[in-house]
């Protein structure tokens, strides 16, 4: 059954079933909302979705569970705090839109609270990738010698990823920035219309 016929058969019976069976559709194919079918704004979320993975992939298991010393940072706790202030109000509301509930509130911090914390982990990414350099070059971990007389000094690695970790958060924050405009947007249509 097609996703447009399941949208509408939902919206004239009310049946928040079907409803929730579309935008779980959605949320499968990569979509973030029912009014945009762009197929540029679908690579962009994939791309952004990607970066923001990647960053929590490398901070984690590359530079802090690599390096104990590193684990003991303040820096780290602040860093869980914010991806999980982040995390619960994204989670709560992808689960609720999911099922058909929307509140305003919810849909409201969820689009804004990344605003001012994103940036900020962002910061703190950086700075336990600087606090983690003079471990990195101590012990040598992850750097190898190839043949030819070359070899991959991996603090230069992580500095070259700190640029390109700044270069990434302005993509991710003007997909963000976007995706928050638009759903706000389809957010207070549909408000009027009830």
């Amino acid at each position: 059954m097609a996703l447009e016929v399941l949208v509408a058969e939902a919206h004239g019976t009310r049946d928040a079933a079907r409803l929730a069976a579309a935008q779980f559709d959605q949320c499968v194919k990569g979509h973030v909302y029912n009014d945009v079918k762009d197929n540029n704004k679908q690579v962009f979320n994939g791309i952004s979705l990607h970066l923001q993975l990647t960053e929590r992939i490398v901070i984690l298991f590359v530079v802090i569970t690599s390096q104990e010393e590193i684990q003991e940072k303040y820096v780290v706790c602040v860093l869980f705090i914010f991806w999980n202030l982040l995390d619960m109000a994204r989670y709560t509301y992808s689960m609720l839109s999911v099922i058909g509930t929307s509140y305003a509130v919810l849909t409201w911090l969820s689009q804004t609270l990344w605003m001012p914390i994103y940036p900020l982990c962002v910061l703190a990414e950086a700075f336990a990738i600087y606090q983690s350099l003079p471990y990195f070059e101590s012990f040598g971990t992850y750097s190898t010698k190839l043949p030819f007389d070359l070899s991959i000094y991996f603090p230069y690695v992580l500095r070259l990823y700190l640029m390109m970790l700044f270069i990434g958060m302005y993509f991710t924050y003007s997909h963000l920035y976007s995706e928050r405009r638009d759903v706000l947007r389809v957010f207070s249509i549909k408000k009027k219309k009830i």
